[in-house]
């Protein structure tokens, strides 16, 4: 390796490497007997602070009452990722009104110009890739969906450094703070919420109809229960590819129903 050769041939040491991306190590490695990050380090990507916005602030002088006011609202929504402060900037020099933005304005703006219609409206390209990155891998995504749910169900989840939180991580999605992994702000939040997630698992679910009438019957309706060779169909599925939540309830549950006859 380039690395290793410095030692023994300085022409090696004026050559040196970046390389951007996002992965984990797991997704370079192909031979796993041997450790080829032992000479590199993790760098993790915060979100701006008010102090390091302060330049984006600079745009709204003159134009509104109280540019660090609302930059920090804008913060607020946005939990200081770059890209989608940037968006938002721009956003409120576009649709500014009467000289001033307030909190409330603020709000019926991220609605209106990032959350309605995210799909379409989501120019230049950000929340799409996130998405995309969750669910690219069908056998992944039910694992990740159902971790991403958990967090969002409790608010956080605490880290564990496990595949599915770095997967979460490296997409953006939530971000690992005092040993807590949590959404990483209100607008990832209100984008990828519950019914999103709902709807995403019911999308890779074999059995999503029988599992939401079930939960709707307080796991209490035994006509809901799987019967035969269909409950394990469903429990070899939720096994493979779910993580701790309603999967995890359901599998017990559901191991109330009957099983098909060996003979």
């Amino acid at each position: 390796a380039c690395y290793n050769k410095r030692t023994e041939n300085q022409a090696y040491q004026r050559l040196s490497f970046v390389l951007l991306g996002v992965a984990t190590p797991s997704d370079l490695i192909v031979d796993k007997q041997r450790t080829p990050f032992n000479i590199g380090r993790g760098i993790e990507l915060c979100g701006f602070t008010l102090e390091e916005a302060k330049p984006l602030g600079l745009g709204f002088n003159g134009m509104v009452s109280n540019p660090k006011a609302l930059l920090r609202e804008i913060l607020g929504f946005t939990g200081g990722q770059p890209l989608l402060t940037q968006k938002l900037c721009q956003l409120i020099l576009e649709d500014i009104e009467n000289g001033t933005v307030n909190g409330k304005s603020l709000e019926s703006l991220v609605d209106r110009r990032i959350i309605d219609n995210w799909e379409v409206q989501d120019e230049p390209e950000h929340l799409r890739t996130i998405r995309d990155r969750i669910l690219s891998n069908e056998q992944r995504a039910g694992r990740l969906l159902g971790l991403y749910q958990q967090i969002l169900q409790q608010g956080a989840v605490a880290a564990d450094d496990s595949w599915e939180q770095m997967e979460l991580l490296l997409s953006g999605l939530v971000v690992k703070t005092e040993g807590k992994v949590k959404v990483r702000n209100p607008i990832y939040a209100a984008v990828f919420n519950c019914d999103w997630v709902s709807k995403q698992l019911s999308n890779l679910r074999p059995y999503a109809t029988s599992l939401r009438a079930w939960f709707n019957g307080d796991c209490q309706d035994e006509s809901r229960l799987l019967p035969g060779q269909a409950l394990l169909d469903a429990l070899a599925w939720a096994d493979a590819r779910s993580h701790q939540g309603l999967e995890q309830t359901a599998t017990v549950s559901w191991g109330k129903g009957k099983y098909p006859d060996s003979s």
